[in-house]
């Protein structure tokens, strides 16, 4: 099945009326899909906002289109997962931005922990952003994921110590599978649903044993994700998905 192209613009290129396509959105708009005046297509600004538009002008650098039609939170889930992964060798962090975009993480916090060996390059970020406005592009969401500064292990902890579902996959003997774990938490059409949550994915060689003491002092349940070993970026896609889907989400 084919699905409409969903397109960027920036939202101070919206007003209540009106919006203007520029910069490569604009090139693929008129000179790959060869879109004409009276044309529609659809474009969401990343900040929840979706809007069907008609072509009324093209200019040599932009294309403006009448809004027809505005949508809010299109494609997005309810429940919000924020994702804090390690840092990865190589790009092995890019396969997690785009993966975990389509499947629906709402924030990522690249992490330092006592055994990551990723770095720590700010031109890595811009790439991430690139990626992630890709894949939301793709999957057809409306928010743009947020993606931090990379941040220290026990900073996370800290700053999610107040969510209602707080993750660290682990594979010791403590760690108990997700059905178990979220047992208290309902499904979104129940009253009790709890809407944030965060997974902290640890590094090729897993979080520290003074690193797992620390975050179940700050409350934080221990998730199994099975007897097999995953590589940790497969873990980022893999625990991701578990729990939006228990979170009715997927």
């Amino acid at each position: 099945m084919l699905h409409e192209e969903l397109f960027f613009v920036k939202p101070e290129d919206v007003d209540s009326q009106t919006l203007i396509i520029s910069g490569d959105e604009f090139k693929h708009l008129v000179h790959v899909l060869r879109k004409k005046v009276g044309d529609s297509a659809t474009a969401t600004d990343g900040q929840g906002n979706s809007f069907l538009f008609q072509i009324f002008k093209i200019d040599a650098s932009f294309a403006q289109g009448t809004i027809v039609k505005k949508r809010r939170r299109q494609g997005e889930p309810y429940f919000q997962l924020t994702l804090a992964q390690a840092l990865l060798k190589g790009r092995h962090f890019d396969l997690v931005i785009e993966k975990c975009t389509e499947i629906g993480i709402t924030r990522f916090v690249p992490m330092l922990t006592a055994r990551s060996i990723g770095d720590e390059n700010q031109k890595k970020n811009q790439r991430w952003q690139r990626i992630a406005l890709a894949a939301m592009k793709q999957c057809a969401r409306s928010v743009l994921p947020e993606i931090t500064a990379v941040q220290g292990f026990e900073s996370i902890l800290e700053q999610h110590s107040h969510l209602p579902v707080k993750l660290v996959a682990d594979n010791g003997a403590d760690a108990r599978p997700l059905a178990q774990i979220l047992s208290n938490h309902q499904p979104r059409h129940e009253n009790t649903y709890s809407r944030d949550g965060v997974l902290l994915i640890g590094p090729e060689g897993g979080f520290s044993p003074e690193e797992i003491e620390l975050a179940q002092q700050h409350g934080y349940e221990l998730l199994s994700m099975g007897p097999r070993r995953l590589r940790a970026e497969t873990a980022g896609v893999v625990g991701s998905a578990l729990v939006l889907a228990a979170m009715g989400e997927l």
